[in-house]
């Protein structure tokens, strides 16, 4: 099923939103007044809270994105206003689906039916009724209160019956299967949370829709408040997103709290202030560079790391290949006629001293096995031992300096030859350690080259991150966003 999400701008009335002119030094003061931006310029403790308030101010910015006549019912309908495009877009879906009597969701949580004033849901019905569709074909999922209800409209939904149902993400959100001829989702308003918006778009893109593609349309007002509601979306799926994906890099989270309306950022969404647009581009910017940063920034430190690492190792071979080319002549010399010492009494009793053939070796090392742990002998200056761990038994090959400990590969108990083979093959090891260590020593020596070098370059998008830095610097000046920072870093420093 193939998905077109597409989004509907609506331009307010010329004389419906005063713009407030932007200047050289930033937004002139000069708001009209009673205005959303007038009412947020308005300082903490100027205004009652039993008057007019921030969350007054939020709500009436909603209603007034959605249409003006939410916030004063007297004011006259725009026909380039939000309701008006989308009527147009349903009544367009409709007439093409005529034939295969397709439906379509309208989702609105503000201007339900029933509340007091202005309705979205009546409005846009009477829009589509003068438009041509018939009154029956439409239907508000509110005016179906029971289960019972609802189930017979949802089924009229699915037969092609109605094929325009309006209604809230409550209402008409989770467990509304509808979807057999649903042809496109409407989302007028922006609710508050990302799961909203995919449970809305979730009615029509699932299975049983017999639709092969849908529509998903998103209506945003130009200059309104809807700005700030669908950038406080994508704030908050991000969240959710890094939290859910622990990405590779991401050792924080933004915090939500960021997002939070200032007065300022209401005025400049109020006003249409252009520099608001182009600080969501540079702050997505920011980010994206950001993010590359530090995730440079945690490669450096884990190469940093394997530096330190690579560093030490080198000097370790250094300090020690003396000793390790003696210890593999010495283990060159031992043969099967090299003498063997059995020097515990358990070993002693199971063989005579005599020469390292790998029956004397593994019934030594058998004897022991059975009497626990111990002391096996020694062969060429190695030492054998029998130790436990974890309950199973282990033949152990100590050089003749006592630096280094080999475990022997043994076979089952019962196979002497097989352990007096282990033993010597695990003594003739030691042989090939110079050798192994300068291959080593080869490669870490050029790994340490390319760390070096890595450590030594410059992050390759500084000059991206700085001019993105540097231009959200400008426009939040411009702004007046950069006046709380200022008054936090005061309160700071009184504190201090």
């Amino acid at each position: 099923m193939a998905r077109q999400v597409r989004p509907w701008l609506a331009k307010p009335a010329p004389d419906e939103a005063p713009r407030v002119r932007v200047g050289d030094r930033g937004v002139n003061q000069q708001i009209p007044s009673g205005t959303a931006a007038h009412r947020a310029a308005s300082k903490s403790g100027c205004v009652n809270p039993k008057d007019d308030n921030f969350l007054a101010v939020t709500n009436d910015g909603r209603r007034a994105a959605l249409d003006v006549r939410l916030v004063d019912a007297s004011l006259p309908f725009d026909p380039n206003g939000k309701l008006a495009c989308a009527a147009r877009n349903i009544f367009r879906i409709w007439e093409e689906g005529a034939s295969k009597r397709v439906a379509q969701l309208v989702f609105s949580d503000l201007g339900t039916p029933g509340g007091k004033g202005f309705s979205v849901y009546g409005e846009i019905k009477r829009l589509l009724v003068e438009m041509g569709i018939p009154s029956d074909q439409i239907e508000f999922v509110q005016d179906h209160d029971s289960d019972a209800a609802k189930a017979k409209v949802f089924k009229k939904v699915r037969d092609g019956v109605v094929r325009v149902l309006l209604g809230s993400t409550q209402k008409m959100g989770t467990g509304t299967n509808v979807q057999t001829r649903l042809k496109a989702i409407h989302q007028i308003d922006a609710p508050w949370v990302p799961s909203a918006v995919e449970q809305r778009d979730g009615r029509a893109d699932r299975q049983g829709n017999e639709c092969e593609s849908i529509e998903l349309w998103r209506y945003v007002t130009e200059g309104s408040f809807d700005a700030y509601s669908w950038q406080l979306l994508d704030v908050k799926a991000r969240f959710i997103n890094q939290v859910m994906t622990a990405d590779q890099g991401m050792r924080s989270v933004e915090d939500i709290s960021m997002a939070a309306l200032t007065y300022a950022e209401i005025k400049a969404i109020a006003s249409g202030n252009p520099l608001v647009m182009e600080k969501a581009k540079v702050d997505l910017a920011v980010q994206k560079f950001g993010r590359s940063y530090d995730q440079w920034e945690e490669d450096r430190w884990r190469m940093g790391r394997r530096r330190a690492d690579i560093k030490k190792r080198l000097t370790w071979i250094d300090d020690n290949m003396t000793s390790i080319e003696a210890v593999a002549a010495q283990s060159d010399l031992v043969t099967q006629s090299t003498p063997f010492d059995p020097l515990s009494r358990a070993a002693d009793d199971a063989v005579m001293p005599g020469m390292a053939t790998v029956q004397s070796i593994g019934s030594a090392v058998r004897a022991v096995a059975r009497q626990g742990v111990g002391l096996v002998g020694e062969v060429g200056g190695f030492r054998i031992d029998v130790d436990r761990f974890a309950g199973t038994v282990e033949v152990l090959v100590t050089t003749p300096d006592g630096r280094e400990t080999a475990t022997c590969e043994r076979p089952a108990l019962q196979d002497t030859d097989g352990l007096g083979r282990a033993v010597l093959e695990t003594i003739a090891s030691f042989k090939r350690k110079p050798a192994q260590l300068r291959e080593e020593y080869g490669r870490k020596c050029e790994e340490l080259a390319g760390i070096e070098q890595m450590l030594n370059e410059s992050f390759p998008h500084q000059e991206e991150l700085d001019a993105a830095l540097q231009r959200q610097r400008e426009i939040e000046a411009e702004l007046d966003l950069d006046k709380a920072d200022l008054s936090a870093q005061t309160m700071d420093a009184e504190a201090d």
